[in-house]
């Protein structure tokens, strides 16, 4: 909330000649007590795009190239809120012809380097672009309606300061410059009030679901299939005690997860699994060390998994940090830690029973490639895929 506020009250008074600025000053002051209130209500993590309509995308950018291979990107439609309170509303029906674009020269670039750049698309509240179909019959001749004036622009991410984007901002997208071409960030999701205001994300939420039924599923089998001999074997009691806190996570959370979490910001899914994350990690640390390597080792003779890829990506969900305008990076985590588990739980429970050996073992290093490779960018992510 603004500590002072630009546009007070008019104070109306009778015989005082009125004129069409009297009218915009209490207007400019209905915006900014609306948008004041809204930003009282907005976290940090609540702000972006709102859920899609029948009527048009939540938002939808257009890349054009032209000759020398510049990019051009226009706005087609945008339905969100700033985190300062602000309204973004722009279809092609409200605005006419005015369309925000922006353009990316190569000419102004350096081809042996490389950079990222955000769109960002900024709101003038109080400067106004006139927008309707003009009546004849009134004069002086006018458009009947205003709309705020909207802008697209470009800054690289290198040279930005995302704590100061908040009153008229919103990043909509990234452009990537690699070896002088330009290209749109296709795993790159702009700031979203929930997660169905997202494709990926919706996507994302539905394939947990149906993995974390599944995993519960698999605990269930491997329990049945080794309760006789859980008191001798330490390999059968330490993944008991893994699965019990997975079908304990599940009790907790799933109602959550299939009711709440699809109208709720990002950040509360992925509270969830770093809560996952944690209950794993103390589990695993609280075993004795050469139980907890015989098991690890035991998941990777049949998974291709390796013992310091398990911890890693458990570390790495439990001290991940969420970014509201960088989703993607977080979710690219917890897709890593829960495809782990869903592999991992899901041949245990094929196993005739735990303790049971592979034998004449040969690793696949093209198989594992993705569970022992490089922790460096995700080039995309998804659970169902």
């Amino acid at each position: 909330m603004n500590k002072k506020m630009n546009h007070l009250p008019v104070n109306w008074t009778d015989g005082v000649k009125i004129s069409a600025e009297h009218f915009f000053k209490s207007y400019n002051n209905v915006i900014e007590t609306i948008k004041d209130y809204s930003s009282v209500c907005l976290k940090s993590y609540e702000y972006g795009l709102t859920e899609k309509t029948s009527n048009f995308e939540n938002l939808q950018l257009e890349a054009l190239t032209d000759g020398d291979n510049s990019l051009i990107i226009k706005l087609k439609s945008c339905n969100a809120i700033t985190q300062g309170g602000y309204r973004i509303i722009y279809h092609p029906n409200l605005y006419g012809e005015d369309s925000p674009s922006v353009t990316l020269k190569t000419s102004d670039f350096d081809k042996t380097e490389s950079e990222e750049f955000y769109v960002i698309l900024t709101l003038s509240p109080f400067e106004y672009l006139p927008v309707g179909m003009p009546d004849p019959e009134v004069l002086p001749l006018h458009h009947p309606h205003v709309l705020p004036k909207l802008k697209l622009h470009t800054v690289p991410v290198s040279k930005i300061n995302t704590s100061f984007l908040k009153e008229h901002f919103l990043v909509v997208s990234k452009i990537l410059w690699v070896n002088g071409l330009f290209s749109i960030d296709q795993d790159y999701i702009p700031p979203v009030v929930n997660l169905s205001a997202n494709e990926q994300l919706e996507d994302f939420s539905k394939g947990l679901l149906q993995v974390l039924i599944s995993v519960k599923n698999y605990t269930v089998k491997v329990f049945k299939k080794n309760n006789e001999q859980k008191n001798n074997n330490k390999l059968v009691i330490n993944t008991f005690s893994i699965c019990e806190i997975l079908q304990e996570y599940y009790s907790d959370n799933i109602f959550n997860l299939e009711n709440l979490s699809f109208k709720r910001s990002p950040i509360y899914l992925v509270d969830r699994l770093v809560v996952l994350a944690n209950k794993l990690s103390i589990c695993l640390s609280i075993m004795n060390d050469k139980e907890k390597e015989e098991l690890l080792q035991y998941y990777y003779q049949w998974t291709d998994i390796k013992p310091s890829y398990i911890l890693d990506i458990i570390a790495d969900t439990v001290n991940v940090k969420y970014n509201h305008i960088e989703i993607s990076e977080t979710f690219g985590v917890l897709n890593k830690f829960v495809t782990m588990l869903e592999r991992i739980f899901k041949k245990m429970s094929e196993l005739e029973y735990i303790g049971q050996r592979k034998d004449n073992i040969v690793i696949n290093e093209e198989s594992i490639s993705q569970f022992s490779g490089s922790k460096g960018r995700n080039t995309t992510w998804s659970i169902i895929d």
